[in-house]
């Protein structure tokens, strides 16, 4: 394992999780303001489409990020324990990945973690 793609999976894993907290932060679609200021979610029979549709994109994104970053998660973990070991990581059926394997995971969750933010920011502009 090099020392680089370590710091490229921290650095992408907290990308990650920040992306995930500016969207849990953002105002939930179909909320109104209640009584004594809190955020109440309106039923969604009094929803419009629109609505109940940004509101569902909404929750997937969020659920989505937090599946990428547990990824990310297991990936560093394969690789720290192979460190600690002093032997090869190995991928989840067992075999040994190379720095081309590692570097094709971390690419594939990287591409996958960018697909997550487009739309995020995406949606952003749509509220």
């Amino acid at each position: 394992m090099r020392a680089d793609q370590l710091e490229k999976l921290k650095a992408l894993q907290e990308a990650q999780f920040d992306g995930m907290l500016e969207e849990l932060e953002e105002p939930l679609v179909g909320t109104v303001e209640g009584d004594n200021g809190t955020a109440v979610l309106k039923p969604s029979q009094m929803m419009s489409q629109t609505e109940r549709g940004n509101r569902y994109w909404q929750k997937k994104n969020v659920s989505a990020s937090l599946v990428v970053a547990t990824k990310i998660d297991l990936l560093r973990a394969r690789l720290e324990r192979a460190s600690y070991l002093d032997a090869s990581p190995v991928d989840d059926k067992g075999a040994e990945m190379s720095d081309a394997n590692i570097d094709n995971e971390f690419n594939a969750l990287a591409a996958k973690a960018q697909t997550l933010h487009d739309q995020f920011n995406k949606n952003r502009t749509k509220h």
